[in-house]
Parts: structure tokens; sequence; C-alpha cells
């Protein structure tokens, strides 16, 4: 069974961008983990196409490292999704 996890709306912040060849909408939500008592920071961006829409979604700790920031972000510039 998943975990619940409780947000912090108080650090949500939302935008919107051209992402992927298509206009996206996204958000960072803080949330924590009240099982494991870990901060996470979530990305939740929206694309819609012609024929198909997107979710994409993205956990990482807060406080996570470069590292592991910049490999997320590599990963996201590397979808291609098509409409």
């Amino acid at each position: 069974m998943l975990s619940p996890i409780i947000t912090t709306t108080s650090r949500w912040r939302a935008g919107r961008a051209r992402r992927w060849g298509l206009a996206a909408k996204g958000a960072v939500v803080s949330a924590r983990n009240p099982n494991d008592d870990i901060d996470l920071e979530i990305l939740v961006a929206v694309a819609e196409g012609h024929k198909k829409a997107y979710l994409v979604e993205v956990f990482t700790a807060d406080g996570a490292s470069a590292r592991s920031v910049a490999e997320a972000q590599r990963l996201l510039n590397s979808l291609r999704l098509t409409g």
C-alpha cells in the first residue's frame, strides 16, 4: 500500500512554458511523506497535443544533490512527446 503524502501548499509554484514541442503547464509542489519523515519536491507538468494529453511527474528528495537534479533535468529534456 502506498504511503499518504501530505502537501504543503505554501510552497506551491506554478508556471507555463513550451516543453517537448507542446504548450505545457506545470507546478512544483513541496510535500512530506509522514511515514518516512522525508520532504519531497514534486514537479507536475501537463501538456496537450492534438490527439493525446500527457502528465509528467518527477519526485526528488528536498535538498537532493545537484547531480541528482541535473540527472532528472536531462531525463526530462530527453522526452519526445507526440501530439
